[in-house]
Formats: C-alpha cells, sequence, structure tokens
C-alpha cells in the first residue's frame, strides 16, 4: 500500500513539472524576438505611420508670395515675416524703451507751449525764437491718395477708415477714426474735420462710441484689429469730453 501511494505521488509531482515545462515554453514563444538583422514587425509599422503621418509641403502656399516659393521653408518665410513686422510696429523699440513715445509727445507739448508764449512776450528769451506763426505746417496732401488699393476698378482713396459714429442728437456731428491717423471730428455733415487726438500715444483706432446719455462724450478705443501687415497696436481707452 505504501509503494502505491509513492507511485501516485511521483506521477502528481511529475505532471506538475511537465506543466509547468509546458507554460514556460508557450510564453516564451509568445514574446517577440528583437535583433539587429530582423527588424520587430511593430516597428516597421512604427515607422510607416511616422512616415505616413509626415506633413506634406504646400507648394502653393497663399503665405508665401508667389517669386519665393520653392526657394524658402515655410519655417525660415514665416520668422523673417515676423521680423519684418516687428521692425516696422517698432517692437524692439517699445520694447527696450517702452516710454520713448509718450517722451516725445510731452516734449512736442512742452515746446508748442513754448512757442505760444514767445509772441506775448512772456519769457526772457522771446526775442530769440521765432514765432509759432513761422513754424507752423502746411499740409501738400496728396488728397485724396491716388492709387488706392480698390478692386476690380483702382480709384483715389483717403485713406483707412476704421470707425464711424454719428451723434444721435444732430446728424451733422460725425467723429471717424482711423487706421493711423486719430480721430476727426465733422461739425457740417463731413464738409470739414478737425483732429482731435494728434497728441495720443496710439494715433491706431479700432473702435469709437457715443456716450448715449451724455452724446457730447466720445469713447475711443485704440489698437486696429483688421488682419493687415500694417495695423498697429493701441495703449488702451480714450475719453474725450
Amino acid at each position: 500500500m505504501q509503494t502505491l501511494r509513492t507511485f501516485r505521488l511521483t506521477v502528481k509531482v511529475q505532471s506538475l513539472v511537465l506543466f509547468m515545462v509546458v507554460a514556460a515554453a508557450g510564453v516564451a514563444q509568445s514574446v517577440p524576438q528583437h535583433n539587429s538583422t530582423n527588424p520587430p514587425a511593430n516597428g516597421a509599422a512604427t515607422s510607416q505611420s511616422s512616415t505616413a503621418a509626415a506633413p506634406e509641403v504646400d507648394a502653393d502656399s497663399a503665405d508665401i508670395p508667389p517669386f519665393a516659393r520653392g526657394r524658402i521653408s515655410e519655417e525660415e518665410y514665416f520668422s523673417l515675416r515676423d521680423q519684418e513686422v516687428s521692425t516696422r510696429r517698432g517692437i524692439s523699440d517699445l520694447m527696450g524703451r517702452p516710454q520713448a513715445r509718450s517722451q516725445a509727445i510731452r516734449n512736442m507739448e512742452f515746446h508748442e507751449k513754448v512757442l505760444r508764449l514767445v509772441p506775448q512776450g512772456i519769457l526772457p528769451f522771446s526775442g530769440l525764437l521765432q514765432t509759432a506763426a513761422a513754424l507752423s505746417w502746411t499740409a501738400l496732401g496728396p488728397a485724396p491718395i491716388p492709387n488706392g488699393q480698390t478692386t476690380p476698378t483702382e480709384v483715389a482713396v483717403s485713406g483707412r477708415v476704421t470707425a464711424i459714429a454719428v451723434d444721435p442728437t444732430d446728424a451733422n456731428i460725425v467723429y471717424a477714426g482711423t487706421a493711423q491717423g486719430g480721430v476727426y471730428r465733422s461739425m457740417d455733415g463731413g464738409a470739414s474735420w478737425t483732429a482731435l487726438l494728434d497728441s495720443a500715444q496710439s494715433l491706431a483706432i479700432g473702435a469709437i462710441a457715443i456716450d448715449p446719455a451724455t452724446p457730447t462724450t466720445l469713447f475711443v478705443g485704440t489698437g486696429e484689429g483688421n488682419l493687415s501687415g500694417d495695423s498697429f497696436f493701441g495703449v488702451g481707452i480714450y475719453i474725450i469730453r
């Protein structure tokens, strides 16, 4: 009886060992083998996927002018364009000397006040300075601009107007905001105009609005939001009373 029990235990142990060997062999076969001569199949699939995801070169990009296509990459073109726009807008000067424009305007206003006082003989050195009338400016034009960017026929234009507001109590009072010329007001329905913001820190106008409760109050939003190469940023909102 003891011999029979020993034989049964031996058979069970051998069966368990055989099962573990077979299971281990199956696991080993399921793991992919990698070597330098035969790259894995999933690696090839990844490579093909990366190749398929690579962006195609746009030979007819609307952002690049026709004469530059095929001669410069989009990355380089956009980089150079950003540098040019920054130069035109004076962004480097603004970052280095953010108060330069406001200081120049204050200096200009100071000199204008001095010139207004000269004819009155208030200043001790009035006799050494020219009078304000001798230093006044005269507009030469063009007015209007002859070669306006209009299609299909090119006609004369007066510049880019970005905003218009009409006084709700008097239709003859009109305000016009310009792309880079500030705000103008007409008291005679547009027959003549007077500049209102020549000394502002930004002459780029994006929006103007008349206070409905007090029509003599005008809100001016500086900075032009139109998408163009010469649309400039602003400095906030001006209130004209």
